[in-house]
């Protein structure tokens, strides 16, 4: 008798919140993961130029 007051529909709305929760963090993981490769890339190349600069300024 709830099914045709939309109970159903809620049921479907139920089932479907747990994927959605994990696509979400899967999106984020992938989103973190890509930023820290990037913020690695920055730092790698932050530490040779500060390693270059202190072989060249050398007193």
């Amino acid at each position: 008798m709830w099914s045709w007051f939309g109970s159903s529909s809620a049921t479907a709305k139920k089932k479907d919140l747990p994927k959605n929760a994990i696509l979400t963090l899967r999106q984020q993981l992938e989103m973190l993961q890509k930023r820290e490769a990037h913020l690695e890339r920055q730092m790698n190349e932050q530490d040779a130029i500060a390693r270059k600069n202190v072989s060249t300024n050398k007193n």
